[in-house]
């Protein structure tokens, strides 16, 4: 046998083999892929631009933001962690379910890395059903936290007798801080069906006539029951 015969059947063995490699490398990445979309997204990060943003993208970073706070609120991972960063102010159309076991909303400055206020601004009141505003509310458990994120609630119509932003039912625990809750008339800052808490640290009212919490007893009447101030914090 030659010296080119041996040189040709060795490059043509190294050859099978190379091909044999990359195809066992994209059957190894095609594993780890499926493993990876057999494991729960337990956390994510949004980031909602009311100027530039679409929601279309996917939000994971500043420049793919999504336009509304509605869609962030819609990606929560079931039972995990969502932390949504405000670069614009936003308004919120729809009420929005908590399926996370915590909604952390921020107002961010995306060129400064920092904290930033941003303003959010729910729907109008429709009726005197307290959902008839656009909320956030939690049925079950989870917590709902905004930081440096004004709340700009609309203007009650005379005949609306009450409604509410924060709502927990069955549990459900309100943290805002760095912020301040305006509005024009009558509202619950938060209605609780069972075990419940509110913290507010460093947040001012403004024409909320009079600082209102409702609590209902489980077991009551949710819309019958009397105003009481009861496991509120605020400092």
């Amino acid at each position: 046998m030659s010296l080119t015969t041996e040189i040709t059947g060795l490059t043509s063995e190294v050859r099978q083999l190379v091909n044999t490699v990359a195809a066992q490398d994209d059957l190894v990445r095609d594993k780890i892929a499926q493993l990876a979309a057999m494991v729960p997204n337990t956390a994510r990060l949004l980031y909602v631009d009311g100027a530039q943003g679409s929601d279309n993208n996917d939000g994971l970073t500043a420049a793919t933001a999504l336009a509304t706070y509605d869609e962030a609120l819609r990606r929560q991972p079931p039972g995990g962690l969502l932390e949504v960063r405000l670069l614009t102010d936003v308004g919120q159309a729809e009420r929005q379910p908590l399926t996370a076991q915590l909604v952390r909303t921020i107002g961010w400055d995306a060129v400064a890395k920092t904290y930033a206020r941003r303003t959010l601004t729910p729907a109008s009141v429709a009726d005197n059903r307290s959902d008839s505003i656009a909320a956030v509310w939690s049925h079950g458990g989870g917590i709902y936290w905004l930081r440096d994120v004004d709340i700009s609630l609309p203007a009650i119509q005379p005949s609306i007798v009450e409604t509410s932003y924060f709502d927990g039912w069955r549990a459900g625990h309100i943290v805002v801080a760095e912020a301040s809750i305006s509005s024009g008339g009558s509202y619950l800052i938060q209605r609780r069906f069972g075990p419940a808490s509110a913290f507010f640290s460093n947040v001012q009212f403004a024409g909320m006539d009079g600082l209102k919490f409702k609590n209902v007893p489980a077991g009551t009447d949710p819309n019958a029951d009397r105003w009481i101030t009861t496991n509120i914090t605020q400092n």
